[in-house]
């Protein structure tokens, strides 16, 4: 379900004009971080600490 919703968005932000879309995402959700690369959220652009532990964005160019 996951995976289909991020695909949504996806079509949804290029039909819209967008030309990337970016999430965030806590290191310790493997499954997340799986699922966003293998979806195209490929590019770090930041990483930061926080209180529950490293947190990445990562970007999609659509």
């Amino acid at each position: 379900m996951g995976g289909e919703l991020i695909d949504f968005l996806c079509v949804k932000a290029k039909e819209l004009g967008y030309r990337e879309l970016s999430l965030g995402v806590f290191e310790s959700n493997a499954p997340a971080i799986y699922l966003y690369m293998k979806k195209g959220f490929n590019t770090l652009i930041n990483e930061t600490m926080e209180k529950e532990g490293k947190f990445y964005k990562l970007v999609k160019e659509l």
